[in-house]
């Protein structure tokens, strides 16, 4: 693949169009006039953009044409140089509604987002196949990576909750039989008995979301307990919308680590990975 016009040469037709002559084309470009002049002999004899009339060269219309595209790509080149970076950072959605969202204005974010374009964002196709395809720079996800291409810290445990509204935590009674026979609200990827160390003929699933936000909203109508990431949950059990039943159950659940990924032959990236573990391990969100 190759420009079927040298982009010098579009430069000199340009540099003429807007100068009038070779020799303040010369001046333009910082040439010797008489270089440039051979360039535009060589120019007329393989193509229609440039002629001679009257002793001085002109250019035809395409020549016109040609000139301006030349010009329009000085600009486009100039805005692609001057314009700031992408910094692309990846999350679950809830994870980037409670977490990231809140802080966006304060440090690390604050600072990235002076020297580079911000984008956050939540890829349907994923956390890890994002960063192999190349749609990620950094991600904020839980457990290792299965691809050994993926370079990952751990920072700190995501700590989960047991919660349900204050009507069905009286009917629970802070006992685990009793929130047994209550129906259980699940999340269509989480496998409660592992989570629970309970026999899963026990729970009585009674509903099955795929999102966080539904099976948040489900359990705040009282459809059922639930169990979901604290981080989801903080700011309804603040309001008192939901009760944390994790700490009377005496429940010691199963919690994963929470960590950032990012793709390990990315370089570019290594400058912001030590902020993000310092931000992410002084939150109390998680």
């Amino acid at each position: 693949m190759q420009y079927q016009i040298d982009p010098q040469d579009c430069l000199i037709l340009y540099a003429i169009h807007e100068a009038g002559s070779i020799k303040s084309a010369g001046h333009i470009l910082k040439k010797d006039p008489s270089v440039i002049l051979k360039r535009v002999q060589k120019i007329s004899r393989e193509t229609s953009l440039i002629e001679k009339m009257n002793g001085s060269w002109t250019l035809t219309e395409k020549g016109k044409k040609v000139a301006l595209w030349a010009k329009e790509m000085q600009l486009s080149q100039k805005a692609v140089l001057e314009s700031p970076t992408s910094l692309r950072l990846g999350g679950t959605m809830f994870f980037i509604e409670r977490v990231i969202a809140p802080h966006l204005a304060n440090s690390p974010f604050k600072e990235m987002a002076q020297k580079n374009h911000l984008e956050i964002l939540c890829p349907s196709e994923g956390l890890e196949t994002s960063l192999l395809r190349g749609g990620l720079d950094l991600a904020f996800a839980c457990g290792r990576p299965n691809d050994p291409q993926i370079g990952f810290k751990k920072v700190c445990d995501e700590r989960w909750s047991i919660v349900c509204t204050p009507k069905l935590a009286k009917k629970a009674d802070g006992k685990l039989d009793q929130l047994l026979e209550l129906p259980f609200l699940r999340h269509k990827s989480l496998i409660p008995e592992d989570m629970l160390k309970i026999d899963r003929h026990k729970i009585k699933t009674n509903m099955v979301f795929d999102t966080v936000a539904g099976l948040r909203s489900g359990a705040i109508n009282g459809l059922g307990w639930t169990l979901l990431p604290r981080a989801a949950v903080l700011d309804e059990i603040q309001k008192g919308h939901l009760i944390d039943l994790s700490v009377s159950l005496q429940l010691n659940l199963k919690n994963d680590f929470l960590g950032i990924w990012w793709l390990k032959e990315n370089k570019s990236v290594k400058e912001h990975i030590a902020p993000l573990l310092q931000w992410l391990s002084g939150s109390d969100l998680i």
